[in-house]
């Protein structure tokens, strides 16, 4: 392919550029493939370096210090992240040139390849640093723009599961049955327990754990993911919800509402969220923290549970 004459780059069919960057079959994914793990993984590696620095995690320790442990391995699981990221920002041009730039492979992604090819020209023919700086900025900002907008984006994805595999990890080690993202009517569950069998024969002893980072208008499509009818009505269901103390975003302490627990609580559900959220409501059933979920609820729901479950449970 020829490369882009100068001042061609308004030319460039902006689409198409995003297409070989940005989707599912975009460098920008294929890179991160081979630098950052998947969200499951990177909860369990945030586990890992959590134990390393404290000690390994008993399920006593955990029911302890449940509330705090979410939030503490949610922050270390950033930390791991923003490190990452910061790798695949640095390997993606690199990683580039290494893999098709002047190759076989060059045909892979002919508009990155153009823009490549431009800048190369621009250095050739340049008299000097200044020069070269100036034209080379101006031919690979619209590949940076695409990347960086790519980066954002991908910690809101990574942040809208990390709540669901903390819990699932956390639950688990604790030695608590499980299963997720179980389709019950048209929608998927984040978390049920012990699982869809027992929902299915003995509703009211299940527990429905659908995740909501923050409680803004979305949360309402949790509140409609069952269907209508009196087999869910017996479901403990709980939308369970990291809001309320700044942990994911810097500006979500009022989040949470008393209109908006009486929605959840209309709907059938309760609000699970952090002990100093549900400190602000403290009259309010419709809320209750995760310290009192994993020390009274769930405890006292998985006396119902099959004797096979029971036996698991006691070895915890």
């Amino acid at each position: 392919m020829d490369p882009l004459s100068d001042n061609s780059l308004d030319k460039v069919p902006s689409s198409e550029l995003k297409n070989e960057i940005q989707t599912q079959t975009g460098l920008v994914k294929e890179v991160k493939k081979e630098i950052i793990p998947g969200t499951d993984e990177m909860a369990r590696l945030a586990l890992e370096q959590y134990e390393s620095e404290t000690g390994d995690l008993t399920a006593q320790n955990i029911r302890n210090n449940f509330n705090e442990l979410i939030q503490d391995l949610i922050k270390t699981e950033t930390v791991i992240y923003e490190e990452l990221e910061e790798n695949f920002v640095n390997e993606i041009v690199p990683y580039y040139m290494e893999n098709y730039y002047s190759n076989e492979s060059a045909d892979s992604y002919p508009m990155i390849q153009s823009m490549f090819e431009n800048v190369e020209t621009a250095y050739t023919d340049s008299d000097s640093f200044e020069e070269f700086i100036t034209e080379g900025f101006e031919r690979l900002y619209p590949f940076a723009g695409h990347v960086y907008f790519s980066a954002s984006q991908g910690r809101k994805t990574r942040v809208g599961d990390t709540l669901e595999n903390h819990l699932e990890l956390l639950l688990t080690r604790m030695g608590y049955p499980l299963e997720s993202q179980v389709k019950i009517g048209d929608s998927p569950i984040d978390i049920i327990l012990p699982n869809k069998k027992t929902f299915n024969q003995n509703p009211e002893n299940s527990i429905f754990l659908p995740c909501q980072t923050t409680l803004k208008d979305r949360f309402r499509l949790s509140l409609s993911k069952l269907p209508s009818g009196n087999k869910y009505d017996p479901v403990s269901k709980y939308i369970t919800t990291t809001t309320g103390v700044n942990l994911i975003t810097d500006a979500d302490q009022n989040d949470i509402t008393t209109q908006k627990i009486d929605e959840t609580v209309d709907a059938g559900y309760k609000i699970l969220a952090f002990e100093e959220v549900k400190q602000q409501f403290p009259t309010h059933d419709g809320i209750i923290s995760y310290t009192e979920f994993v020390n009274e609820v769930l405890p006292e729901k998985a006396e119902s549970w099959d004797v096979d479950v029971q036996e698991e449970l006691s070895k915890f």
